[in-house]
């Protein structure tokens, strides 16, 4: 490697090496568990790179953290058969993921950050009663890891989201410089 491209590289952000060594923590800790929101966030990212309009580029890490999150609530629906206590969380979720995907902005981020932030909470107080290494203490850490992560890209992502709307702004296309009366005199 000549010294060019190695001034050219990056270094990993700090948050991305800790997050990813969180995530292996938790995987670990969780097992398999952790599969079934991994798979269907994957899907999400694959369908947003190919499908989804530059603009919402920023967001789509929330949006596959979100949508994991919420295939994993529906097989446990299907599973369980039992419907009632998600609901309102599979309707906020999906109002959410649909408002974001199409209008994206504050106010879906807004929406989601609090479902996320509320449902963070009543999960460490369910999880603080269960004993370590049981099936409940792993799902509901799972659970817990997977809304840190969703409120963490969802406040990435707007940000960047912002940034590439205000450099949008900014850019003056190449045409209108160069016209008469344009900005090259």
């Amino acid at each position: 490697m000549s010294t060019d491209e190695s001034q050219q590289k990056k270094p990993a952000h700090p948050f991305l090496t800790v997050a990813g060594l969180l995530g292996g923590v938790i995987g670990f800790y969780c097992g398999l568990m952790i599969l079934i929101p991994l798979a269907g966030g994957m899907v999400a990212l694959l369908l947003a790179k190919r499908f989804a309009p530059a603009a919402i580029r920023p967001l789509t890490p929330a949006l596959a953290v979100i949508f994991g999150h919420m295939i994993w609530m529906l097989v446990g629906v299907i599973f369980a058969h039992i419907i009632a206590p998600v609901i309102a969380d599979l309707e906020v979720i999906v109002a959410g993921l649909l408002w974001l995907a199409l209008r994206p902005g504050l106010g879906p981020v807004i929406l989601l950050s609090i479902y996320e932030a509320f449902s963070l909470v009543v999960n460490i107080a369910g999880v603080i009663h269960l004993d370590f290494g049981s099936v409940g203490h792993k799902a509901l850490t799972a659970h817990i890891a997977l809304r840190i992560f969703a409120l963490a890209a969802l406040i990435a992502g707007y940000r960047d989201f912002r940034k590439n709307q205000a450099a949008q702004i900014i850019e003056i296309p190449p045409s209108a410089a160069q016209q008469p009366g344009g900005l090259s005199q």
